[in-house]
């Protein structure tokens, strides 16, 4: 039996690249769920477009795309077979990734942090290499943080994340910025990790200027004090992602049966 997201509807359509894609979304995210194991072969063609309720050449189009993103191998005479998520995915898939790690908490706040960490280790290094880079746009990024930090002001999380990608454009790296937004689009399909990130905002605004007071102090010790401050607020991001994961959790739970004639 294929399972289903309840993004993808009994009946879906005939076409579209809409529908292809949700299809796509559906199929991906089984598949790194472990609904088909790496090395299973998925239903076929027909069978999968009749379990969509869509055409063969719509169900052609969401199979082709996720063969381009090495999830599945076509093999002459046997279909297609299921490849393992951990040695094929990309940074494409880390919201796929969360949204199906989304029920445990251990994994989901695994995946974030050790996103986070990846992230740290190459914006500390690219930071003491291009700190002329990042001063030459200095005043410009104290403003952003001024205006996120302004008392009343309910600024998006998409302006925090407008901010670090600021900073990953003055690199000149794309896989940075490439990382940056693989983070933005997690952060845009769960709430629950913008408000982990972005709940206490005295706290980014505080981050914010620490990372901004160092690079502008420079000095031997500027990577050390650079990751201080981010492995504080990724920490902290970590910390408060997993009890509200928990929390939720706890809500989720079936309520106690009670005795009965109690």
């Amino acid at each position: 039996m294929i399972r289903r997201l309840s993004s993808v509807p009994a009946t879906v359509g005939a076409s579209g690249p809409n529908v292809a894609e949700r299809i796509e979304r559906d199929l991906t995210r089984a598949i790194l769920r472990g609904d088909h194991r790496p090395g299973s072969r998925l239903p076929t063609l027909r069978e999968l477009a009749a379990a969509y309720a869509v055409n063969p050449s719509t169900m052609q189009r969401a199979l082709a795309r996720i063969e381009a993103r090495g999830l599945v191998t076509a093999r002459q005479g046997s279909g297609l077979r299921v490849n393992d998520p951990a040695d094929v995915a990309d940074l494409t898939l880390v919201a796929d990734w969360l949204a199906v790690s989304i029920d445990d908490p251990e994994r989901a706040t695994a995946i974030v942090s050790e996103l986070a960490e990846v992230r740290r280790i190459l914006v500390v290094r690219l930071v003491v290499r291009h700190r002329d880079r990042l001063l030459a746009i200095l005043p410009d990024l104290i403003a952003q943080a001024g205006a996120l930090a302004e008392p009343g002001r309910h600024g998006s999380w998409q302006e925090n994340v407008e901010f670090e990608k600021t900073i990953a454009r003055a690199f000149g790296n794309g896989i940075v910025l490439a990382l940056q937004n693989s983070m933005a689009r997690a952060l845009e399909q769960q709430p629950l990790l913008v408000e982990a990130v972005y709940h206490e905002r005295p706290d980014v605004a505080a981050n914010l200027y620490a990372f901004l007071e160092a690079l502008q102090e420079g000095g031997d010790d500027l990577a050390a004090r650079l990751e201080a401050v981010m492995a504080h607020a990724d920490a902290e991001t970590v910390r408060r992602f997993r009890a509200l994961l928990e929390q939720r959790a706890l809500r989720a739970r079936p309520a106690p049966v009670g005795r009965p004639g109690a």
